[in-house]
C-alpha cells in the first residue's frame, strides 16, 4: 500500500492506495533521458562527463549532515512516516539512512548535481522506505532547499545551518513549554 499526499488549498487529504506502478514514472524516465543528453552536451570529448571543480571540505560535510538532518527532521511527510512506523519498526533507522545517502550523493559525486536526481532519491526513498508516494510538492521542496544549502556550504556559507538550528532549539524549547504547561495543568 503507497499513502498519496497531494497539494491542495485545503488541508491535505491522506488516503491508502493499492501498491500499482507510478502514474509519474513516465516523467521519471524522460527526465533521465534530458539529463543523458544534456551530460553527453557536457562532455570532455571523450564521452566523460565534465567533473564539478568545488569539492566540499571536512567542515563543511560535518556541518552538511547537521543541516541535512535538521531539514528531513522538519519534512512533514517524513516525520508522519516515521512516527507511524510506516516503514516499520525501524523506521527511524531509514530516516537516518537516508541522511546518509544523501550526504553520500553530496559529497561523493565528482560530476554536476541536479535537483531532479535529488528529488527521484527522495520519492524513491519514501517509497521503497516507507511504501509512501508523497504528491504534495514537499519532495521538491526539500531537494531544493538541500541543493542551496550544499552550495552555500561549498562556498563557505553555513547560515542557513545556522538559521536551522535556531529554528529547531526554538522549537524544542516550545516542546519543552508545552509538556511542562500540560504536565502542571494535570496536577
Amino acid at each position: 500500500m503507497r499513502l498519496h499526499l497531494r497539494a491542495t488549498s485545503t488541508p491535505p487529504v491522506y488516503k491508502w492506495l493499492p501498491t500499482a506502478p507510478d502514474p509519474g514514472e513516465a516523467r521519471v524516465i524522460e527526465r533521465n533521458r534530458e539529463k543523458e543528453a544534456e551530460a553527453m552536451d557536457s562532455d570532455d570529448g571523450g564521452g566523460h562527463e565534465r567533473p564539478s571543480l568545488a569539492m566540499p571540505t571536512p567542515e563543511s560535510l560535518v556541518l552538511l549532515r547537521e543541516g541535512i538532518s535538521l531539514v528531513l527532521s522538519q519534512w512533514t511527510a517524513l516525520q508522519m512516516a516515521v512516527r507511524n512506523e510506516w516503514g516499520g519498526r525501524d523506521s527511524g533507522r531509514k530516516s537516518e539512512e537516508l541522511a546518509s545517502t544523501l550526504l553520500s550523493w553530496f559529497s561523493q559525486s565528482r560530476t554536476r548535481l541536479y535537483v531532479d536526481d535529488l528529488e527521484n532519491i527522495l520519492d524513491e526513498n519514501m517509497v521503497l522506505s516507507f511504501n509512501t508516494t508523497i504528491e504534495d510538492g514537499s519532495v521538491e521542496e526539500i531537494a531544493e532547499q538541500l541543493m542551496i544549502m550544499h552550495e552555500d556550504c561549498l562556498q563557505g556559507n553555513y547560515d542557513s545551518i545556522e538559521k536551522l538550528k535556531l529554528i529547531h532549539v526554538k522549537h524544542a524549547v516550545s516542546q519543552s513549554r508545552q509538556v511542562k504547561d500540560q504536565n502542571e495543568e494535570e496536577s
